[in-house]
């Protein structure tokens, strides 16, 4: 017995200085290092100077390059996340991490957690003004012919209340900002989309959840329930036919797509795959055939990303140009995002466009738009009255 029992605590000694040498050793014989989504994984030793010394940047310095320079680091950042995931369900333990574990193998945002538990104080004026600037702006803009409509993204805790586990519920009793804006809605009557109240009533009608476990945004039949809604809007406004997309018809892949995975990919886990589920992705739709080409501005958040992809694929749009939280610019869905400058919101600016959509979540409605209905409502002010010739101009601008 004490023979097993040494050898036990040599052979562990051994390990703990094996791993103790392996930095060291990296540094001679290469050892791959696990790919960190969303953390650099090259670092350089710091430059010398006294000035960096005397304020302990250079110290700081070589303690950063040693410690995350070297393959074990990254793999004992996956490990480690890998163990509490395992051992608890969730990614961390002190709450302080932008994804999280929750129940029935989904994951989680926390930004959206003050909200669904109401504990942040409602911004009733912010509410009250954003909705009455909408429909301000959509009346200024129907005077040139161009359609403007509010959308409202869900988010998965409130869309799905049951896959936050308790210890993280402390619902305060009250109206919350979703409330208010509603009651904001009622008085100003402004043309909005309610996404989030579309997908509770739809719900029962489909056998799976409209967001995946492991992505951060609705999935391919929820964005399509959307387009559907914001589709009707449009056809209505241009005196058009679009196709019914047909989101009922769809197929399960395995695995998901990147855009349904983004959340897991975050998360940084030793053996991911083993948490993807197949996800549904609706099957090509029939095109809208449009009496002449359409051009839409989509202004707002990350969940506008699938319904640009899905504006463009069923030819609702031949062009868009989406304004992502009003500072950076991306055109037709491709490449990079680049900065934008927002004194280009000017009326001929605007009235390049058939139709502008803006978006705010479920969790802040006062965010719609982002900043840019102000901006809209005082670039069509400039004018005094709206003329037959500065209609005419404005429809040359589409054409």
């Amino acid at each position: 017995m004490k023979r097993t029992t040494s050898l036990i605590q040599k052979a562990t000694v051994a390990t703990i200085g094996f791993l103790l040498c392996v930095p060291i050793l990296s540094r001679f014989i290469e050892i791959p290092k696990r790919k960190l989504d969303g953390v650099a994984m090259e670092y350089s030793h710091p430059r010398w100077s006294w000035k960096a010394v005397k304020k302990g940047k250079y110290q700081k310095g070589w303690e950063v390059w040693s410690t995350r320079d070297n393959p074990v680091w990254s793999w004992s950042i996956a490990s480690t996340n890998e163990l509490v995931y395992r051992l608890t369900g969730e990614l961390s333990l002190d709450y302080v991490t932008s994804i999280q574990g929750g129940n029935d193998g989904y994951f989680w945002q926390p930004m959206y957690l003050k909200s669904f538990n109401g504990t942040r104080k409602p911004q009733a004026a912010v509410i009250e003004e954003r909705f009455q600037q909408l429909a301000q702006a959509q009346e200024l803009l129907a005077l040139h012919n161009v359609t403007l409509i509010g959308l409202i993204n869900p988010n998965i805790l409130q869309l799905y209340p049951e896959l936050i586990p308790d210890k993280y519920k402390a619902i305060v009793p009250g109206p919350k900002d979703y409330d208010i804006a509603l009651e904001a809605i009622q008085r100003h009557k402004p043309e909005v989309f309610d996404a989030f109240a579309r997908l509770k009533e739809e719900q029962p009608s489909y056998p799976i959840k409209f967001f995946e476990p492991t992505g951060s945004h609705w999935n391919d039949i929820a964005s399509c329930l959307t387009v559907k809604g914001l589709s009707s809007k449009l056809a209505d406004s241009w005196k058009e036919s679009i196709p019914d997309p047909r989101c009922e018809s769809y197929s399960m892949e395995y695995p998901p797509r990147p855009s349904d995975t983004d959340l897991v990919a975050i998360a940084n886990l030793l053996f991911p795959r083993s948490l993807l589920r197949p996800a549904p992705y609706v099957q090509t739709p029939v095109p809208a055939t449009l009496k002449k080409p359409r051009k839409i501005l989509l202004v707002g958040t990350s969940f506008l990303f699938a319904i640009e992809k899905e504006l463009l694929r069923r030819k609702i749009a031949d062009t868009t140009t989406l304004l992502f939280y009003f500072k950076q610019i991306r055109k037709d869905g491709e490449g990079n995002f680049y900065g934008f400058d927002r004194r280009k919101i000017t009326k001929e600016f605007l009235l390049r466009y058939d139709a502008i959509i803006v978006d705010a979540n479920v969790s802040a409605p006062g965010s719609m738009g982002r900043g840019i209905l102000p901006v809209i409502i005082k670039a069509l002010q400039q004018e005094t009255s709206s003329t037959p010739t500065t209609v005419e101009q404005s429809q040359m601008r589409k054409n």
